[in-house]
């Protein structure tokens, strides 16, 4: 499925790193591995693994990668269902 945002985060992986946020179950994962599908040297960090989550706050994924598809995952406050 082709989201709507596609064609703009394709323009701007050839130029900057992406950052997918948004609540569960939107499509944040599958929409970055499409993505990733176009490039070659993709690198995919996600926020909910601890090693990938330390890499993005030290700022040290790998430069020589195309792109970088980074994901963030945002939790609903405590009784606020998901």
């Amino acid at each position: 499925m082709r989201r709507y945002l596609e064609v703009q985060l394709q323009r701007d992986l050839k130029r900057k790193t992406v950052v997918l946020t948004g609540p569960r179950q939107v499509g944040k994962t599958t929409l970055a591995r499409q993505l990733m599908a176009y490039h070659e040297a993709a690198q995919y960090l996600n926020w909910d693994v601890a090693s990938d989550r330390a890499i993005l706050a030290r700022q040290s994924w790998n430069p020589r990668r195309a792109c970088s598809c980074s994901m963030t995952f945002t939790r609903c406050p405590a009784g606020n269902p998901g």
